[in-house]
C-alpha cells in the first residue's frame, strides 16, 4: 500500500513523503542474513572481519528500515577512497558496497518517480560511452592498471548514483538536516586534512601508499586520496553544499553549522593547493550570493577575502606556484589533443586510450608523464577525444539540463535542494575546463547522486501538485512575475533607476578591472603593428551596428513602456525580426565593401569574421539589444548585468589562452570576438521565456521600425563618426603602429565612456519627468547631477594626468612609451563627453531633439578637420588633441542650447568648488610623481575626499542618500502600504534627503544608446 503525505512542521521544508510498509518478509531476509554473518563471524580466524562484517549487516539493516541512510552511507563512503576492500580480481572502494546498497534498496521497495530528459540524456550518455568502448576494447587484468574496462565502470557507478538519488530522495522528510548529514558525514575527511596539516601520523589504511612521499615537499594536503589535485577536486563538492545549507537552511543553527563548513573546506581547498578547485570554489561563492541576493554580504566577502589573501600572501601563495611544467604540459596535452579530435570526430580514439598515443610522441625525460594515468586535463576535451564530438555534446546537454532543471525548481520555490545541486553542477562545470573532476569516481558520484535527488525532489512535486515552501514565504520567489497593473513594484521609480546603475557599476567594478590586466596580456603579445591591425576592425564592425538601425531601440522602450505587459510579446518579436533583416543586410555591405577595399588580406578576413559578432557581440548594439529592451522597460536588469559580467571574464580566459597557446592574428580575432555566444544564447534563452519573443516578420512593422528611427539614427551616426574617425584617419596617414598606440589610450578611457552612457541612461527619466515641473525643479536636478559628476570625475581625470606614464608602462610596456601624453588629452576628452551627455539628455528632455544633430554635427566636422590637419602634423598627439576640442566645443553649444533651463553660472561655479577641492591631491602627485602607484592611490583617495569635504562640495547627506537607495527599504514598503502607515518615510527623524528623492520616474522617452565598442 502506497500513500502520499507530508511532514507538518514549521521550521522544516515540507517534501512529499512516501510512507511505506515493509513486507514481513524483508525482516525475516534480514534476520536471516544476520545469523549468517555472525555464524561466519565465530569461525573466521581474525576477530576484527567479524566486527566489520556485524558493523556491515548492522548499516545494511538500517539502511532497510530507513532507504536515507543509505544515501547517507555513500556519501560518507565516498570520502573515504583510501580504505580498500581487497576481492577475488577486484580492489573495491567502500562507496561501491554502499551504492549497491541503493541500488537493492530501489529493487525492493520500487518508489515511483516519473523521469524526466535528463535521465534519459544521462542512458544516452552511457550508450555512447559503451559504443566508444566496443569500438576500442581494452580490459586489464592487472589491479594497478587503469584501463578502459575501469574507465567505463565508474561511468556506470555515476550515473547508477545518479538514477538512485532520484528513486530514494522521497524518503527524505527534512531535506535541510539531511544535507546537513551529508556534510557531517565528512567529518573524517576534514580530520585527515587537519592531521596532514599538523604532519601528525595516521594509520596506513587511511592514506594512498607513496602519497605522503611524493607531495610533503610541496607543502600541499592530499587527503585520503591519490593526490592532491583529487582532494581539491572532491573538497568543491562539499564547499558548494556547506554553501547552499549556509545560505538556505531551514534553521538558525543549520545555517551557521553550513558556514563553518563552508569555512573549514575552503581552508582545505587552499591547503591542497589545486588552482582549478579555488577557482571553482570562488565562482561558485560569486553565484550563489548573487541568486539568493546577498549583496552586501558579497561585497564584505570579497572585502574578507582580500585582506586575508593580503595578509597571509606569503603563506598561501607557494602552495599554488606549481612547477611551470604544470602548465606547459597541459597546454602541449591539450594542443596535441584538439588535432587527435580533428582526426577522429566521430567515434573517437576509445576510452582510456591517449596514453597509447602519447607513448608514440618525442618527449623530453623531464616533461614525461606516468605511461597509464596520462590524461588530457581537461573534462571537455577529454569526452570530445574519447567518444567523439557526439560524445562532447551529450554531456553538455545532459549537465545543461540538470542545471535548468535546477534554476527553475529553485527560481519556482526557493528551495535548499535545487540550490546545493546546482551549485554543485556549476563549480565541477568550472573546474572542468582545467581538470577532469568527473573523472574521479567519488567525486562523480557525488555529483550524480545529489543532481538526481533534487531532480526526484521536483518530479515528485510536481506530481502530486504540491509546491515546496520558500524559505521566506514573505518575499517572492526570484522567479515570479508581478503584473504591472497590481504591483507598486513594477512601476517605474527613481529608487528602482539609481539601484540599476549602482549595481551595473559595482558588477563593472568587480570585473572591469580583470580586463585591464588582459589588455596588458594582449597588448604584450600582439605589438603594436598586430594590435593595431586588431584595432582598426572596430570601427567598421560600429558602423555596420549603425547601419542596423540603432535608432529605433530608443523608440522600442519607449512604445514597450505605453504597452501593457501582455502585448510586448507582439512588438518585441515583429523588432527582433526587423533589426535582423537590417543586421544581416548589413553585415552583406560591409562585406562588401571589405572586398573592394585596398585592405591586407589577413586584414580582410578578420573584418569579414567579425561582422557576423553583430547578432551577437555585447560590444556593439547590434540585433542582441532587441533581447534587452524588455529587462530595460520594467526596470530588472540583474540578469544582464550578470550576463555582461560573466562575458568579460569568458572574453579575459579566452585572451589568456589565446597567448599561452601562442596563436597567430587571425585565430586571436576569432576567439576573442566570438567569446560573446555563449551569454547571447543564454540571454536570448531567458528573454524568449519571460517576454515570449518569437522571431516574426512584417513590412509594415519593418517600415515603421527603420523609417520611425532615421533621426535617432542619424545622431548616433554623428556620434559614431566623432568618435571612431580618428583611427581611420590614423591608419590612412601614419599605420598601424601609431593606430596601436592610440588603441591603448582608448582601452585606458573607454570604461570610463561605459560608465558615463550607464549614468546618463538611468538619469534620463528622471530629467524627463522634472521638466514638466518647471525651470526651477529641472535647473536644481541638473545642478546636482553636475556636482556629482564633478565628484567623481575631476579626481580620477587628475589621478591619471599625473600617473599616465606608469599607466601606460604597466599596460603596454617600454614599446607604448610614447602614449603618456595621448593619454592624458583622451582622457581629459573622456571627461568631457560625461558633460556633454548629461547636456545631450537635458536637451532631449526639454524637447530640443531637433537641435541636438546640428550641434553634433558641428562637432564631427569641427573633430575630422582637426585630424586632417593635426594627425599629418602630430600623428597620434594630433588626433588626440582634435578629439579634445571637438568635445569641448560640443559642451559649450550644448550650454548655449539649455541656457534658458539651467542655471549656468551657478553651475560652473560647483565644477570649479569641485576642482579647488582636488587641489591638494594634484599637489601631492606632483610632489610624488615617481612614487609608486600602491603609494599613490590611497593618499589621493584621501586627499580627495578631504578636500571635497572642505570645499563643501561633498556633504554627509550624500552618504545618507546612497545608503538609502542601496540598503533600505523603507521608501518602497512605505509607498505600497498608503494609508495603513500613517507616517511617511519623510516624517521620521532623519536628516534632509538630497534633490533626487523628490523626482518620480518615468520611461516614456527614448534613452540614448550608442554603439559601444570593447577592444
Amino acid at each position: 500500500m502506497w500513500k502520499w503525505c507530508t511532514l507538518i512542521s514549521p521550521k522544516a521544508e515540507i517534501l512529499p513523503v512516501c510512507e511505506r510498509y515493509t513486507p514481513t518478509w524483508m525482516y525475516i531476509a534480514v534476520g536471516l542474513v544476520f545469523l549468517l554473518v555472525v555464524s561466519i563471524s565465530f569461525i573466521s580466524p581474525s576477530s576484527l572481519i567479524a566486527l566489520l562484517a556485524l558493523g556491515a549487516i548492522a548499516l545494511g539493516a538500517g539502511a532497510f528500515l530507513r532507504p536515507q541512510l543509505a544515501l547517507l552511507l555513500v556519501f560518507a563512503a565516498a570520502g573515504l577512497p583510501a580504505l580498500l576492500i581487497p576481492v577475488p580480481g577486484h580492489t573495491m572502494r567502500l562507496v561501491e558496497p554502499a551504492l549497491l546498497l541503493c541500488v537493492v534498496l530501489v529493487v525492493l521497495y520500487r518508489p515511483t518517480v516519473k523521469l524526466g530528459i535528463s535521465h534519459a540524456l544521462a542512458l544516452l550518455f552511457v550508450g555512447v560511452a559503451m559504443i566508444s568502448f566496443i569500438n576500442v576494447p581494452d580490459i586489464s587484468t592487472n589491479l594497478d592498471v587503469y584501463a578502459a574496462d575501469k574507465r567505463l565502470y565508474e561511468i556506470l557507478l555515476g550515473i547508477v548514483a545518479f538514477f538512485c538519488g532520484t528513486f530514494l530522495v522521497s524518503y527524505i522528510k527534512n531535506i535541510s538536516s539531511f544535507l546537513l548529514a551529508l556534510l557531517l558525514c565528512n567529518i573524517p575527511l576534514y580530520l585527515i586534512g587537519l592531521f596532514q596539516a599538523l604532519h601528525w601520523p595516521l594509520p596506513a589504511g587511511l592514506e594512498f601508499p607513496g602519497a605522503r612521499a611524493s607531495l610533503l615537499a610541496e607543502g600541499r594536503l592530499w587527503g585520503p586520496t591519490s593526490g592532491a589535485a583529487t582532494f581539491g577536486l572532491y573538497l568543491v563538492n562539499l564547499f558548494a553544499l556547506a554553501l547552499a545549507c549556509w545560505l538556505s537552511g531551514t534553521r538558525k543553527w543549520e545555517r551557521y553549522a553550513g558556514g563553518a563548513v563552508a569555512l573549514v573546506t575552503a581552508l582545505e581547498i587552499i591547503g591542497s593547493g589545486t588552482r582549478s578547485a579555488a577557482l571553482g570554489s570562488a565562482l561558485v561563492l560569486v553565484i550563489a550570493l548573487l541568486l539568493t541576493r546577498r549583496y552586501k554580504m558579497l561585497l564584505m566577502t570579497i572585502a574578507v577575502g582580500v585582506l586575508c589573501g593580503a595578509l597571509f600572501f606569503k603563506d598561501i601563495a607557494p602552495l599554488f606556484f606549481h612547477a611551470q611544467t604544470s602548465i606547459s604540459n597541459r597546454l602541449f596535452l591539450w594542443q596535441y589533443a584538439l588535432q587527435l579530435i580533428l582526426a577522429h570526430p566521430w567515434l573517437g580514439i576509445g576510452l582510456q586510450q591517449f596514453h597509447l598515443y602519447y607513448g608514440s610522441l618525442i618527449v623530453s625525460p623531464d616533461s614525461l608523464l606516468n605511461a597509464h594515468g596520462v590524461s588530457v586535463h581537461q573534462q571537455y576535451l577529454e569526452l570530445a577525444l574519447e567518444g567523439g564530438i557526439g560524445w562532447f555534446i551529450v554531456a553538455i546537454l545532459l549537465l545543461g539540463s540538470i542545471c535548468y532543471a535546477c534554476w527553475e525548481s529553485f527560481k519556482r520555490s526557493w528551495h535548499l535542494l535545487p540550490l546545493a545541486a546546482l551549485l554543485v553542477l556549476l563549480a565541477n562545470i568550472v573546474t572542468g575546463f582545467f581538470d577532469v573532476p568527473l573523472d574521479k569516481a567519488e567525486g562523480s558520484i557525488c555529483l550524480f547522486l545529489l543532481a538526481g535527488m533534487a531532480l526526484g525532489c521536483t518530479k515528485l512535486a510536481v506530481a502530486q501538485g504540491s509546491t515546496i515552501v520558500p524559505k521566506n514565504p514573505s518575499r517572492p520567489a526570484p522567479g515570479k512575475d508581478i503584473p504591472a497593473s497590481t504591483s507598486g513594484d513594477a512601476r517605474p521609480n527613481a529608487r528602482k533607476t539609481v539601484r540599476t546603475i549602482a549595481f551595473q557599476l559595482l558588477f563593472w567594478g568587480l570585473t572591469g578591472p580583470v580586463m585591464f590586466p588582459v589588455t596588458a596580456l594582449l597588448t604584450h603579445y600582439l605589438g603594436p603593428d598586430q594590435y593595431g591591425e586588431y584595432s582598426f576592425t572596430l570601427p567598421f564592425l560600429a558602423i555596420c551596428a549603425l547601419l542596423s538601425g540603432t535608432g529605433m531601440d530608443q523608440l522600442i522602450i519607449r512604445r514597450l513602456s505605453h504597452l501593457p505587459r501582455e502585448r510586448w510579446s507582439e512588438h518585441l518579436s515583429y523588432a527582433a525580426g526587423s533589426r535582423l533583416l537590417s543586421t544581416g543586410m548589413s553585415i552583406v555591405s560591409i562585406c562588401l565593401l571589405a572586398l573592394l577595399l585596398p585592405l591586407d588580406s589577413e586584414l580582410r578576413n578578420m573584418l569579414m569574421l567579425g561582422t557576423l559578432s553583430l547578432f551577437f557581440s555585447y560590444s556593439f548594439n547590434g540585433w542582441r539589444s532587441i533581447f534587452t529592451h524588455g529587462f530595460r522597460a520594467e526596470q530588472k536588469t540583474t540578469v544582464l548585468i550578470v550576463l555582461e559580467s560573466v562575458n568579460r571574464l569568458i572574453t579575459a580566459c579566452v585572451v589568456v589562452l589565446v597567448v599561452l597557446l601562442h596563436l597567430p592574428l587571425l585565430w586571436a580575432y576569432v576567439l576573442i570576438i566570438y567569446s560573446d555566444l555563449p551569454c547571447f544564447l543564454v540571454q536570448v534563452f531567458i528573454a524568449r521565456r519571460r517576454f515570449g519573443i518569437r522571431i516574426r516578420f512584417s513590412l509594415p512593422w519593418m517600415r515603421k521600425h527603420l523609417l520611425g528611427s532615421l533621426s535617432l539614427t542619424g545622431y548616433d551616426a554623428l556620434a559614431l563618426i566623432t568618435n571612431q574617425a580618428d583611427i581611420l584617419l590614423l591608419e590612412w596617414f601614419t599605420g598601424s603602429a601609431q593606430v596601436g598606440l592610440y588603441a591603448l589610450a582608448l582601452r585606458i578611457s573607454d570604461p570610463l565612456l561605459a560608465m558615463a552612457f550607464t549614468f546618463m541612461n538611468g538619469l534620463y527619466p528622471l530629467l524627463c519627468s522634472t521638466f514638466e515641473k518647471g525651470r526651477t525643479e529641472f535647473a536644481r536636478l541638473y545642478h546636482e547631477a553636475m556636482r556629482i559628476l564633478s565628484l567623481a570625475l575631476l579626481p580620477l581625470s587628475i589621478f591619471v594626468s599625473m600617473e599616465a606614464s606608469a599607466i601606460v608602462r604597466l599596460l603596454g610596456g617600454e614599446r607604448f612609451a610614447s602614449a603618456d601624453i595621448i593619454v592624458q588629452l583622451l582622457f581629459w576628452a573622456t571627461a568631457i563627453i560625461f558633460y556633454s551627455q548629461l547636456a545631450v539628455q537635458s536637451c532631449m528632455a526639454a524637447n530640443m531633439e531637433r537641435k541636438i544633430p546640428y550641434v553634433a554635427g558641428v562637432g564631427t566636422v569641427v573633430n575630422i578637420l582637426g585630424n586632417l590637419i593635426l594627425i599629418p602634423l602630430y600623428q597620434a598627439v594630433g588626433a588626440s588633441v582634435a578629439s579634445l576640442i571637438s568635445e569641448m566645443l560640443s559642451l559649450i553649444l550644448f550650454t548655449v542650447l539649455l541656457r534658458r533651463h539651467v542655471a549656468v553660472l551657478r553651475t560652473c561655479l560647483v565644477v570649479l568648488q569641485v576642482f579647488l577641492g582636488n587641489l591638494p591631491m594634484l599637489a601631492f602627485l606632483w610632489w610624488q610623481q615617481q612614487a609608486s602607484l600602491l603609494l599613490t592611490i590611497p593618499v589621493s583617495v584621501a586627499l580627495a575626499i578631504a578636500g571635497s569635504i572642505a570645499v563643501r562640495a561633498l556633504t554627509w547627506r550624500d552618504v545618507l542618500l546612497v545608503r538609502r537607495f542601496l540598503f533600505s527599504r523603507g521608501i518602497e514598503r512605505s509607498s505600497e502600504t498608503g494609508s495603513r502607515d500613517p507616517r511617511s518615510y519623510s516624517d521620521r527623524n532623519s536628516p534632509p534627503i538630497p534633490v533626487f528623492t523628490d523626482f518620480q520616474d518615468v520611461s516614456n522617452c527614448p534613452t540614448l544608446i550608442l554603439p559601444r565598442i570593447r577592444v
